[in-house]
């Protein structure tokens, strides 16, 4: 009589299997990590185009989108042809925007990038004999302080003390930088093959979302494909959002900086100034304060300009009051040390990137803890408003307050937006009458009435 083979045992022994090589690989890791870290890197850094392609086309398609739409009304609104009229549209505003940046971008390399460098290079090459210039006023002018005079020279001296520090650890790390060379090579050559990606990308964005969406739909249910499509639109409105107005707000402000210091003209190292302010304006809250210490101190240390204090402070001021909320939404009510923290522990975490990141991350992470929250306690039964967990009423109180306020606020700006779209729309339709109007006597010209043929033989008779 036969045995008849149990499967059961066959998959225990597939899955034993698996948990012992998975053990071993574990081991494997944490022994040789070096090794396996830098086999990772360079299998990322095989894709780096593609990635450099994804982030370009991001970051590019809202400026691609208002072109397209018009040359869709203004150029190619005649066309009956649907199909043709979108693909004509869609190929010169690609074009148009791209060509658009490779003229800020050669603007950019041939009159501010040649000063930039050169001013760098010359402020490392004098700091050293700026800091010994200053240390000497400075300790000239706290020995005359009379009472003050040592706890000023103390300062004095721990403060150049700490600079001479900084100045010998950046010179201990430029001999690490033998390899800038080869890595400049090579991410130039990644980022032009990412805008030729890129190209590709915004050309066929319509056809790569449609086979995503069924690659999706075909790997997940209806649930979870909607939990997956909800969680990316979020990443989306937060973190998209946030950095390509983070972006922007870098721009303008490093362009308005160059250009403001530039008319000053004494503000010595102006290029260099004006690039520390832009990229300081990447970190949210603090980073237009650090800027402004950072070029305070070149300043000092070379020659005292009261106008460059003037100028910088105008610069924040109008940064933070006007153009920053204008640039940077975030679509979920957080507290400022909420987002103080998300940028203290991403810096911890990823460095220098965490400071610009952290922020959109955290708010992600954020709404997602706090949907999956208020579900659990639905289906508990329980309430999800936040003011039925306070324990006192006073609690209660000052949370529908601040419910209150931000309602009204929310409401005030719906309102506002109602009011733009209603003006955009009577001035597109005033526009079209008087282009109407306009049109109707040339008509007439080119297409005169017709005579009566009887009227006109008894004017030959």
């Amino acid at each position: 009589m036969k045995k008849k083979f149990n499967n059961q045992y066959l998959w225990v022994a597939f899955y034993a299997l698996l948990v012992i090589l998975s053990g071993i690989l574990c081991v494997f890791t944490f022994t040789h990590f070096d090794q396996v870290w830098t086999k990772i890197v360079d299998f990322f850094n095989i894709f780096m185009p593609i990635f450099y392609g994804m982030a370009i086309a991001y970051l590019v398609y809202p400026l691609v989108k208002k072109v397209e739409f018009i040359f869709k009304k203004k150029v190619f609104g005649k066309l009956r042809d649907e199909a043709k009229r979108h693909t004509l549209s869609r190929v010169c505003s690609v074009i148009s925007v791209y060509l658009c940046l490779l003229i800020a971008l050669l603007v950019f390399c041939i009159w501010m990038l040649p000063h930039i460098i050169e001013s760098c290079m010359e402020f490392w090459q004098m700091f050293s004999n700026y800091i010994e210039l200053r240390k000497n006023d400075l300790l000239a002018q706290a020995e005359k302080a009379g009472e003050f005079a040592e706890v000023l020279t103390m300062i004095v001296k721990v403060f150049i003390s700490t600079l001479e520090n900084l100045y010998q650890q950046a010179l201990d790390f430029l001999p690490n930088m033998s390899n800038l060379a080869s890595k400049l090579i090579n991410f130039v050559t990644n980022f032009f093959l990412g805008i030729v990606l890129s190209i590709y990308f915004l050309l066929a964005k319509e056809k790569l979302h449609a086979q995503i969406r069924k690659f999706l739909q075909s790997c997940f249910d209806g649930k979870k494909y909607s939990w997956i499509t909800q969680s990316a639109r979020l990443a989306n409105d937060n973190f998209g959002a946030y950095i390509k107005g983070q972006i922007a707000d870098t721009l303008i402000i490093g362009f308005c900086s160059y250009v403001g210091f530039f008319l000053i003209g004494d503000v010595p190292y102006f290029p260099l100034v004006s690039l520390i302010f832009g990229l300081s304006s990447l970190i949210p809250f603090i980073g237009s304060y650090i800027g402004l210490l950072l070029g305070v101190l070149i300043v000092f240390l070379v020659e005292p300009s009261p106008g460059f204090v003037m100028l910088a402070l105008t610069l924040m001021i109008v940064n933070s009051v006007f153009i920053y909320p204008r640039l940077i939404r975030v679509n979920v009510d957080t507290s400022t040390m909420f987002m103080f923290a998300a940028i203290v522990i991403m810096t911890g975490l990823i460095g220098f990137w965490g400071l610009v990141i952290g922020v959109p991350v955290f708010v992600i992470l954020y709404t997602l803890l706090h949907s999956v929250v208020d579900r659990r306690l639905q289906q508990k039964g329980l309430s999800s408003n936040l003011s039925d967990y306070y324990g006192t009423e006073i609690g209660k109180k000052l949370f529908d307050e601040r419910e209150e306020h931000r309602t009204r606020i929310k409401r005030r700006n719906v309102k506002k937006q109602k009011k733009r779209e209603q003006e955009k729309e009577a001035f597109a339709e005033a526009k079209q009458e008087t282009a109407s109007e306009k049109e109707a006597p040339a008509d007439e010209s080119v297409n005169p009435p017709e005579k009566d043929s009887a009227a006109e033989e008894r004017v030959s008779q």
